[in-house]
């Protein structure tokens, strides 16, 4: 993968079906650190963790660990309904661990993830606008509905409108549809 310039890596526990909501086993945690030293071993390009469902403290625990780069928090912001319940989000621990551990690990957020759906409406830009300025996201991640579900790009150029009405030049990423087959769509309409 290295050699066919990948920017990074990102490391996840997607195997461990059925998630838990937000307290993964410390085991998992154990596996996944040692994953990433034995990856990291024979790659030198960015590495990144996703705990899933939604343990963003553990992920930046093992990113802080590792020396990863980056972690990918599901719920950042909001509730959600899936298919492990109610999912709340996690911000304000995540941040707080990430200023104790003393870490400069960058937190990428999704606007809604995948495989959920919001326990109370609310637009999409409030959300948004919330990732960046309220919960200090350094990148969002935006989604289709479900793995391997293109992204409806009315949603991408939502988040990439305000993302550029902020002013604040943070990345945007799309995460779910993405194949050769979509990518120039997906590109030129943003």
């Amino acid at each position: 993968m290295e050699a066919g310039s990948i920017d990074a890596i990102l490391v996840k526990n997607l195997g461990n079906t059925p998630f838990h909501a937000d307290d993964v086993p410390k085991h998992t945690v154990a596996m996944i650190s040692a994953l990433i030293k034995d990856i990291q071993r024979v790659v030198d390009v960015p590495i990144s963790v996703d705990i899933l469902r939604n343990d963003a403290e553990a992920a930046l625990s093992i990113a802080a660990a590792t020396t990863a780069s980056f972690i990918r928090a599901g719920v950042h912001v909001g509730t959600l309904v899936t298919d492990q319940g109610i999912v709340t989000r996690r911000a304000a621990e995540t941040l707080r661990l990430r200023d104790h551990l003393r870490t400069d690990v960058e937190i990428l957020a999704d606007v809604s993830v995948k495989h959920s759906a919001p326990a109370a409406e609310r637009p999409l830009t409030e959300t948004i606008t919330d990732i960046i300025s309220r919960e200090h996201a350094d990148g969002i991640i935006a989604s289709g509905v479900g793995t391997g579900h293109k992204i409806d790009c009315g949603h991408l150029n939502t988040v990439v409108d305000v993302r550029d009405s902020l002013e604040t030049g943070i990345p945007v990423f799309v995460d779910s549809g993405v194949t050769l087959e979509t990518i120039a769509d997906i590109y030129s309409n943003v």
